[in-house]
């Protein structure tokens, strides 16, 4: 099929009033963040640390991401290019070593070990910003794009390609839009299975058994620019340690965003206080690992109330265990077939608990299906459900 582009917005001062807006104040870390099960709880990184970060630096795998340098790609802010990082990387000496590789290798392991020069910090998060209309219908519908410093986007993307496993691992089992093969297809083929189990009815029976769930695709508000980014430097030091100084050089400080207003194309700069960039290989991780810091309470506890339906109230529902949910996530959206009964409590317990990690559902975008042959099962459904829709 035909994929419409997105065409680059012209940066006015209404756009950056809007822009600005994307960008909230920074968040506070979570008052109640446990650190217990972590892998490590001290910012001094170990020999063991050390070691990953030199096997992650080693030639073989620079090189084998080296290689995978496209052409095409847009410059940094210093008008640093990629394609000149690849040609200068990949130079060969007589002998056909490559002694660049190695120089490399030892400059990304002193960023990655705390020992980056201070001065030059505040430039190492700085961005170029562009706009992409999201819509071509409403022009103050925009999505911001940092280009980071070409070689803070190659660490970046080295990283998402080795610890994509990791990564992978750690948002299991509730993630699939990173590391997962065919993980699209995985969600849709669950939501299609008990959507077929749980709402879909034949007119014939559905006053004998009726639907017991809704299936639910949850869309939360500018995520990857408000998500709590003082969450995800603990997260990150105490699960991912040997990365903490990369992403503490990235995100602990405000990101200089650099941009060209109006069409005379003056420069200008804003901060950017919280959020990811969008334009970072490693913000795909970032979203969705504070996604994660609210989808495993949720779990949690969705999981209790279908155990005290069972046992407490000797109501197996309609799986026998109580109406367990199994919650589906890819990346910022969240599917799953919710019990009626669950259903008020997983939209509040996210807009109460979403909002300090930069979670804000979006409630006109938020879909619920409760029928798939176009008709309402309302009247067929116990008064208790009938409650819970018109709630």
């Amino acid at each position: 099929p035909h994929l419409k582009t997105m065409p680059v917005a012209t940066i006015t001062d209404a756009n950056i009033h809007i822009i600005e807006k994307l960008y909230p104040d920074a968040l506070p870390l979570l008052p109640d963040t446990s650190t217990r099960n972590t892998r490590s709880t001290s910012s001094r990184l170990s020999t063991i640390q050390l070691n990953m970060i030199k096997d992650l630096c080693s030639t073989k795998k620079l090189l084998i991401s080296v290689n995978t340098i496209k052409r095409g790609k847009a410059p940094g802010p210093f008008a640093d290019s990629q394609e000149v990082l690849k040609w200068w990387a990949l130079t060969r000496q007589d002998n056909n070593s490559y002694p660049n590789i190695e120089k490399l290798s030892q400059f990304i392991q002193l960023i990655m070990t705390d020992k980056f020069p201070t001065e030059l910090q505040n430039l190492f998060g700085s961005n170029i910003l562009i706009c992409l209309h999201k819509s071509e219908t409403d022009p103050t519908k925009l999505r911001p794009i940092g280009l980071g410093l070409i070689l803070r986007r190659f660490i970046s993307s080295h990283i998402a390609r080795f610890y994509v496993d990791t990564f992978k691992s750690y948002l299991n089992p509730y993630q699939y839009g990173i590391g997962t093969r065919n993980g699209m297809e995985f969600i849709i083929n669950s939501c299609t299975t008990t959507t077929q189990a749980y709402i879909t009815r034949n007119y014939e029976n559905i006053e004998s058994n009726p639907p017991t769930r809704v299936l639910i695709s949850l869309d939360l508000t500018n995520m990857f620019n408000a998500c709590n980014r003082r969450q995800l430097l603990h997260i990150v030091r105490h699960r991912f340690p040997e990365l903490y100084p990369y992403f503490k050089l990235s995100y602990d400080n405000p990101n200089l965003i650099h941009f060209q207003k109006g069409l005379e194309r003056k420069w200008s700069r804003l901060l950017q206080h919280d959020g990811c960039t969008q334009g970072d290989p490693l913000g795909v991780f970032f979203a969705a690992a504070i996604f994660h810091d609210i989808l495993k309470p949720l779990d949690s506890q969705l999981r209790q109330r279908a155990y005290h339906r069972k046992h407490s109230l000797q109501d197996r529902y309609d799986d026998d265990q109580g109406g367990v949910s199994d919650l589906t996530a890819w990346v910022d959206d969240l599917c799953a077939a919710i019990p009626y009964p669950d259903l008020k409590y997983t939209i509040q317990f996210l807009q109460k608990h979403g909002p300090p990690l930069g979670l804000h559902l979006s409630l006109p975008k938020c879909k619920f299906l409760t029928s798939t042959n176009s008709n309402s099962p309302y009247q067929f459904l116990p008064p208790a459900h009938q409650q819970t829709l018109q709630w």
